[in-house]
C-alpha cells in the first residue's frame, strides 16, 4: 500500500503538461502545396494538399509530403520542449536528497511488513493442511 510519505519528493505532475492533448506542430512544404499537423508524439494528424499538388509527378509529391511532415513534426518537438523547459524550469528547487538511514529505516519496516505477512500466510496454511490431514 502506498502512501503520501513513500512519494515524498517525487512530483505530481506537472500542471503545465496538462495541455500536452492538444498539442500540435505544423508545417509547410516549400512549394506551399502540402500542409500537415502533428501531434505531440509526432504522429500525423492531418494532411492537406492543394489541387495543384495532384499535377506534380509521385515523386516531387511526395517530398512534397514528406517536407511538410516532418517540419509539423520538428515544430510539435519544439512546442513539446519549450512547454517541458517552461514547466520544469531550471530555477526550480531540486527534489530533496535522500536520507540514507531514513531510507534504511523505511527499508527495514517494509521487509519486516513481509515477514510478518509471510509468517501469518504460513500459520494460515498449516492450520488449513491439519484441518485436511487431521
Amino acid at each position: 500500500m502506498s502512501t503520501r510519505d513513500d512519494r515524498a519528493g517525487v512530483p505530481e505532475a506537472a500542471p503545465g503538461l496538462s495541455g500536452l492533448p492538444e498539442l500540435r506542430g505544423v508545417g509547410e512544404s516549400p512549394d506551399r502545396l502540402a500542409i500537415a499537423v502533428a501531434d505531440a508524439s509526432g504522429r500525423l494528424l492531418s494532411l492537406d494538399l492543394d489541387p495543384k499538388a495532384m499535377r506534380l509527378d509521385s515523386r516531387t509529391l511526395a517530398e512534397s509530403v514528406l517536407a511538410a511532415v516532418r517540419q509539423a513534426q520538428a515544430d510539435a518537438e519544439g512546442k513539446l520542449q519549450r512547454l517541458a523547459d517552461d514547466t520544469f524550469a531550471l530555477g526550480t528547487a531540486p527534489p530533496p536528497v535522500l536520507d540514507e538511514d531514513q531510507f534504511q529505516k523505511r527499508l527495514d519496516s517494509i521487509a519486516q511488513g513481509y515477514e510478518s505477512a509471510l509468517r501469518s500466510h504460513e500459520a494460515d496454511l498449516t492450520r488449513r493442511l491439519r484441518e485436511i490431514n487431521p
